[in-house]
């Protein structure tokens, strides 16, 4: 398991960057991994703030498609319109905020290992306004929470394949 958390930068004016990268090793084979990734309405089932995940165009849901979600933060109740940016099947997918508080681009990446595979995930934002203030407390914030929705991730990752076999 690995962590780089990057410091505040200013690419774009006024804005603090929070950059997250995690690593994880999971013992379920790639195909499997990916396809519990790819599937963003299972989201609510290991990200702790998703309460709601739904594809809003039809399948195929490759790069192009868009879902909601919806997310409830320290009892506010936010939803995000994301987009599907890159995506090659059992290896990646990225997707972007086309709607909601703050951009933020989220990727996965899948690689098979001799033992099962490998999971990275990166988070990318910016945050401005008074919100950049917050830069700090809120990179701490995300590496906890997905830290925790990751261990969760495994849980039901490993729990579908066992049902599977």
């Amino acid at each position: 398991h690995g962590w780089v958390l990057a410091g505040c930068d200013h690419h774009r004016a006024g804005a603090a960057a929070i950059h997250i990268y995690h690593r994880i090793h999971v013992s379920a084979p790639a195909r499997a991994t990916f396809a519990v990734l790819a599937d963003v309405e299972l989201h609510p089932q290991w990200q702790a703030s998703a309460v709601r995940t739904e594809w809003t165009s039809a399948a195929p849901h490759a790069q192009g498609a868009t879902f909601r979600e919806t997310h409830r933060v320290f009892g506010v109740t936010l939803q995000h319109i994301f987009a599907v940016t890159a995506y090659e099947p059992n290896r990646l997918l990225a997707y972007e905020c086309r709607e909601g508080l703050h951009p933020v681009r989220i990727t996965h990446r899948v690689e098979p290992a001799s033992t099962g595979a490998v999971v990275e995930f990166e988070l990318q934002s910016h945050l401005s306004g008074v919100m950049r203030l917050s830069a700090p407390m809120a990179r701490r914030m995300v590496r906890r929470v997905a830290q925790a929705d990751f261990e969760r991730f495994s849980r039901l990752l490993a729990a579908r394949v066992r049902a599977a076999a």
